[in-house]
């Protein structure tokens, strides 16, 4: 039996998305704002809190940096096209699951060709970060130091020294050290 066409007017399309997203109809609860969204644009952090006190505007001021350092119910990663996101942390497999073999390919295409670099080498690179940081976060420069392959990578402030991981759910961008991103093992 083939069902029957649901017709709906363009207005109502839009009233549908708009409370959906939390916008005409605001969440109890800023997690379930996240959700919604599922991966809020965060390349700049302070970013986060608005698009989240806007479908959800009981939220605390400090849910956010809360929510990443201590309860750690959201996580901040590149996840989904080429910038970072935060996103619930229960939804990061998902996102890996449905992005992360393709963008980690395309990031490491672009490590081939402009760090003069076979797939061997990269994947060696990529294990050597991790093993740097099996022994607790790092900011950018001590990463660098710890893989002095990585200040080779072009774009390395926009994380593509880091990215291919991040999309494989290996790395998180865990805080600031200052004005320098500080990176995680997810498994620690």
């Amino acid at each position: 039996m083939k069902p029957t066409a649901l017709h709906i007017t363009a207005q109502q399309a839009a009233s549908f998305a708009l409370a959906q997203g939390g916008i005409s109809q605001p969440f109890d609860e800023p997690l379930a704002a996240v959700r919604a969204m599922v991966a809020v644009q965060a390349q700049y952090a302070a970013s986060i809190p608005f698009a989240i006190h806007a479908r959800c505007p009981s939220a605390p001021r400090a849910w956010t940096d809360r929510a990443l350092a201590y309860d750690r119910s959201i996580v901040k990663t590149w996840c989904l096209r080429g910038t970072l996101h935060a996103l619930a942390t229960e939804d990061l497999a998902l996102m890996v699951g449905s992005f992360g073999e393709r963008c980690h390919l395309a990031v490491e295409r672009v490590m081939l060709r402009m760090c003069d670099m076979d797939t061997v080498a990269w994947h060696r690179v990529e294990q050597d970060v991790l093993r740097a940081l099996a022994g607790g976060p790092l900011d950018r420069t001590a990463l660098h130091a710890a893989v002095p392959r990585l200040r080779d990578v072009p774009w390395s402030g926009w994380g593509e020294d880091v990215k291919g991981l991040a999309y494989q759910g290996d790395l998180l961008m865990v805080g600031s050290k200052g004005a320098r991103p500080v990176f995680a093992r997810r498994d620690t």
